[in-house]
């Protein structure tokens, strides 16, 4: 039970092609596993078995992308040489348009979500997404929407900044892995059901105002 406890933990980087013999992890639905290209079935043959799956990320699962012109993401993905229905983990900088969340609404095999470098102050949903374990908003984000990401069952994880003034009805839906939020001091408006059925949910710390 090498990891047993660690209930923050994120991420783990893996370097070596082969990997250590462990007998057993630990229990880490949220947790992303970095490992070298080509070695999946290795770390699969080693670590998993019928009752034991974890969440592998390896280089050729992952993209880093600046979309300068809004709307082109879809154009992007494809230049990358990357299939779209592949990528488990995207990181995001310029700015995107409700086009550009459609295609990242299909990306279904999405786990990890960088938006930190965005400029959007507005952004669209994940709406029943249901691999994404993490999101990271963007930094100047200002309001989240309606139901944005209701019915993400597998999100541990999400970093809302000290930009956002108001999170919509039923937002946070059905999160059921959902453990834990902070909401910012910014923040001044909580819609109605924000958190509903977010029954793992044992730490919630509110703003005095809201």
């Amino acid at each position: 039970r090498a990891f047993d406890g660690c209930n923050a933990l994120s991420k783990i980087i893996m370097e070596s092609n082969n990997p250590p013999t462990i007998e057993y992890l630990g229990y880490l639905p949220g947790t992303m596993i970095h490992i070298p290209d080509n070695s999946f079935k290795a770390y699969q043959s080693a670590w998993e078995t019928k009752y034991r799956k974890y969440n592998f990320i390896h280089n050729g699962d992952t993209l880093t992308l600046h979309v300068e012109t809004p709307g082109t993401l879809a154009e992007l993905v494809e230049e990358s040489g990357i299939d779209r229905m592949n990528v488990k983990s995207i990181t995001l900088t310029g700015t995107i348009d409700k086009f550009d969340w459609r295609t990242l609404s299909v990306m279904i095999s999405l786990m990890e979500v960088d938006l930190s470098g965005l400029t959007n102050t507005h952004i669209g949903t994940f709406y029943n997404n249901t691999n994404i374990v993490s999101i990271i908003l963007p930094n100047n984000l200002k309001q989240i929407e309606d139901y944005a990401f209701s019915n993400l069952e597998s999100l541990t994880s999400i970093s809302i900044p000290n930009s956002v003034e108001s999170i919509g009805r039923g937002s946070f839906k059905d999160c059921d892995a959902l453990t834990s939020i902070t909401i910012p001091n910014s923040v001044t408006e909580l819609g109605m059901s924000a958190f509903f059925g977010c029954s793992s949910l044992k730490r919630f710390d509110v703003p005095v105002r809201v």
